[in-house]
This record gives C-alpha cells, sequence and structure tokens, in this order.
C-alpha cells in the first residue's frame, strides 16, 4: 500500500504546499494512490513542491540497460515520473535503500543507472537529488521563511562502495555530510526546516521495532493474510531480533542509532524542523519535543 501525505505552510502572503510519497517503487497499473496524487496535484502552483521519498524502484533498483528486467524497471519508475511531469511546482525524487541494490555491493552503480534514466525521462538534471550518490545534504529555499534540506540517509548506512574523498561531493563523508547538516539547521533555525530523507527518525512500525501481537502470534499472516497459523514463541524470534538488534535499516541497529543520535542532536537546536520520509508501509504523524 502506498500513502501520500499533503502540507501546507503559511510564509507571509506565499502559501507553499508540500505533497510527499515514499516506496512508491511498486506500482499497480493503474496504480489508485499514483492516480489520487495526480489528481490532488492538479490545484498545485508554482510555488508548490512535490517530492518521492526513496525507493522508487522495487526490489533491487534500476539495473543496467542489457538487463532483461529493464523495460518492467523502467516502466515501474515511469509511473512517478508521470505526475511529476505534469506537476507545476518543483519536484524532486531521492533515494531509498532498494535503490542502492537494496543496499548490496552493487547500490552505487545502480544508483547512478536510476539518475540517467530519470534525467532522460524527465529532461531535467534538476530533480534526482542529491546527485552521482553524493550525501548531501542540499539547502533548497522555498520561501523567505522555508528551508526544504534534502539528504539521502540510505548513504550513512551503506556498507559498500560509494563516494569519497576522491569524489566531486561537497560531503565526502558520512561526517562531513552530518556536521554539514548540522550547520544548516543552525543558520535556519529562525525559519521552518523541512528535511527530505528515505529512513525515519522515529517510527512506530517495523523499522522502529514495533510488531503487534498478531505479528508474534500468526508471523504468516505478513506473507499471506490467508496463514492463519499460530507459532507462538518461534514467532517472536524475528521480531525480537529487529526490536533489540535490527538490520542497518532498523532503528535498533547500533549503526543507524549512533547516526540518529546525531541528527535529533542538530535538531534540537530549533523549533520548527519538520522530518519527512518514507521506508515504512504506514502513514504515521509523530511529534517529538
Amino acid at each position: 500500500t502506498l500513502f501520500c501525505l499533503i502540507a501546507a505552510f503559511a510564509a507571509f502572503s506565499q502559501k507553499v504546499s508540500l505533497y510527499i510519497i515514499g516506496d512508491a517503487g511498486k506500482p499497480k497499473f493503474p496504480d489508485p494512490t499514483l492516480t489520487y496524487l495526480q489528481k490532488v496535484t492538479q490545484e498545485a502552483t508554482e510555488n508548490d513542491v512535490l517530492i518521492f521519498l526513496g525507493d522508487n524502484i522495487y526490489p533491487s533498483g534500476m539495473p543496467s540497460k542489457e538487463s532483461p528486467v529493464r523495460a518492467d524497471m523502467e516502466q515501474r519508475l515511469a509511473a512517478s515520473l508521470d505526475v511529476m511531469k505534469s506537476f507545476k511546482g518543483k519536484s524532486f525524487i531521492i533515494p531509498g535503500n532498494h535503490d542502492w541494490d537494496e543496499g548490496g555491493k552493487h547500490g552505487w552503480e545502480t544508483l547512478k543507472f536510476m539518475q540517467d534514466f530519470v534525467d532522460e525521462y524527465l529532461g531535467d538534471k534538476g530533480v534526482f537529488l542529491p546527485r552521482n550518490g553524493c550525501p548531501g545534504p542540499l539547502e533548497i529555499n522555498l520561501s523567505p521563511t522555508i528551508t526544504l534540506v534534502i539528504v539521502d540517509t540510505q548513504y550513512f548506512l551503506h556498507p559498500w562502495d560509494k563516494p569519497g574523498e576522491e569524489s566531486d561531493c561537497l560531503a565526502k563523508s558520512t561526517t562531513d555530510a552530518l556536521t554539514q547538516l548540522d550547520a544548516i539547521i543552525e543558520t535556519n533555525k529562525h525559519k521552518h526546516v523541512i528535511v527530505a530523507a528515505h529512513h525515519p527518525l522515529y517510527s512506530d512500525g517495523q523499522h522502529g521495532g514495533k510488531y503487534t501481537l498478531k505479528q508474534h502470534v500468526f508471523p504468516l499472516t505478513d506473507i499471506n493474510r490467508k496463514l492463519w497459523i499460530p507459532l507462538p514463541v518461534v514467532g517472536s524470534i524475528y521480531p525480537g531480533f529487529r526490536s533489540l538488534i535490527g538490520s542497518r535499516q532498523d532503528i535498533p541497529n547500533s549503526k543507524y542509532k549512533l547516526i540518529r543520535k546525531t541528527i535529533l542532536e542538530s535538531a534540537s537546536k530549533m523549533d520548527h524542523l519538520i522530518w519527512v520520509n518514507g521506508h515504512e508501509h504506514s502513514l504515521q504523524y509523530i511529534q517529538r519535543d
């Protein structure tokens, strides 16, 4: 299931509407959520912003042109890009872990295949951000009182090849990127700051280690809704792992927790920071501090 959210921010006499959608990478044809998004964005103006928040192609991002599944993956991504084509304001599409080859060793290469396709399909190199596998953060002023910051959080978690000291990235490491994010927040602390990323800082879903009683007792229903086979104790092993240790894609993971802690320390400097993300396949609104 896909979810999209629309938020409006008043900036003096200028109103900015922000349309966000995450994990749109396995659409139906036609897809009800993308159809809805296409409909509601018809009322958008040149001041408004549309952001796709990562995991733009399931399961493993964009393969090479020689791949037998390339045409299918192009079709999946094009469904999202077609919404952007008709959008009157600014559009952005940012990467998620699935776009980095599910966090695999070919992630950087896969990411560049996606970037090239987006550039060519839209005829605009200012939509796929950050560029070339760089982490960002990229600061975009939407109005005198609103700043958008775009970050590729999968870069922070990715254990394989990615841009480093030899690259043209403004931030050449996770440390550089987090330091620059802190500086952007400090500079804009009297404004409304919206950080767009793929990974959440808080989550009441599985990536946050939150599981229902049903998932502990009937875990196979996550695979098939009809598999009501009780597996007490055994069914708690997987949720227990993700709640206590987690993979690199889960908040309880030690690497994830360290990065999250650093970002939250920066965020604590201001009262008007909104973090928007994908990753969880649910619609959540969480308010902290």
